[in-house]
């Protein structure tokens, strides 16, 4: 499948929406920046992220502001998430497609289960764009634990928090949470995909099924 061959065939999405807007989510080391970097070339879309990144210098301060602090921290990555939502909305009022990695789901799910708070945050929740669909990347424990390795040995550091996630308890709840995310009205169409093998090339073309499939429906 081309890459203008997928671009025609969403026309009838964008037409009554504007630019088509994707989220891909998933547990860390699930490969979900890499399917984001994929999309964003196969739908010539603008790439986004709600990391803290996004706060540009003011990031460092932000953090040392917030940390030990749980509902502060939370309360900073909705503020993260609703300045991306902001500039998505704007990008597909010019009809320009957007890929985001972690949207709102991240914020709710780890929230409940890393920083074991319940804040629900309905109202900032029904403020913020809707995704056509979101893509969730499921993988288990043990290929997740293998990647995170890998990257930890490329990069020369371990991220103790990514690890953290993989302990049994949190790992399960951390994938039933997502599942349960993804039947709300702000996930869109929420779908899995099966991202336990080592070939990012087929998890590709099943994601561009899976838009393909929402478009066709639309």
């Amino acid at each position: 499948m081309t890459m203008h061959r997928s671009i025609r065939s969403l026309r009838s999405l964008q037409r009554s929406k504007g630019g088509l807007f994707i989220v891909v989510e998933g547990l860390d080391g699930c490969g979900k920046s890499t399917l984001a970097h994929r999309l964003v070339e196969q739908y010539q879309a603008v790439p986004l992220s709600t990391s803290a990144s996004r706060f540009g210098d003011a990031r460092g301060a932000l953090e040392k502001m917030t940390a030990g602090d749980d509902v502060s921290r939370q309360l900073l990555f909705a503020t993260s998430v609703a300045a991306t939502s902001t500039e998505v909305a704007r990008l597909r009022a010019e009809g320009r497609n957007v890929v985001v990695d972690r949207y709102w789901l991240s914020t709710l799910v780890y929230g409940q289960v890393v920083r074991g708070l319940n804040m629900g945050l309905q109202e900032v929740e029904a403020q913020l764009e809707q995704p056509n669909l979101t893509l969730f990347l499921d993988a288990p424990a043990a290929v997740r634990r293998s990647r995170l390795e890998r990257r930890s040995h490329e990069h020369g550091e371990v991220n103790v928090e990514d690890l953290s996630t993989l302990r049994p308890e949190r790992d399960e709840a951390l994938r039933r949470g997502f599942l349960e995310g993804l039947k709300r009205p702000i996930a869109g169409q929420g779908i899995v995909l099966d991202a336990s093998g080592s070939e990012p090339s087929a998890v590709l073309e099943r994601a561009v099924w899976a838009v393909e499939a929402a478009a066709a429906a639309a």
